[in-house]
């Protein structure tokens, strides 16, 4: 589990888009644990923009593209493989 931790954590530190938030630093603990930094991002979740009222269409339609955009990159990185 902890080797599967490490793996990810290298290959989050090689991913670079706007959409995937960075990877600052990871390693363990002297117990062992292992922990992973990221960087902080201010402002509101999509649970919090959402509340009360729907995404404009071109709203949801930017927010797909960026999703699918970052979702290239991991899959280039190996990260997501199709089955």
């Amino acid at each position: 589990m902890v080797t599967r931790f490490l793996l990810e954590a290298e290959i989050l530190e090689q991913l670079d888009h706007a959409a995937i938030v960075r990877h600052v630093a990871h390693g363990s603990l002297e117990d062992g644990a292992p922990y992973l930094v990221m960087e902080w991002i201010d402002g509101p979740t999509l649970e919090g923009r959402l509340e009360g009222r729907p995404l404009r269409v071109q709203d949801a339609l930017l927010l797909t593209r960026r999703l699918a955009e970052a979702l290239s990159v991991a899959h280039a990185a190996g990260v997501v493989t199709a089955t």
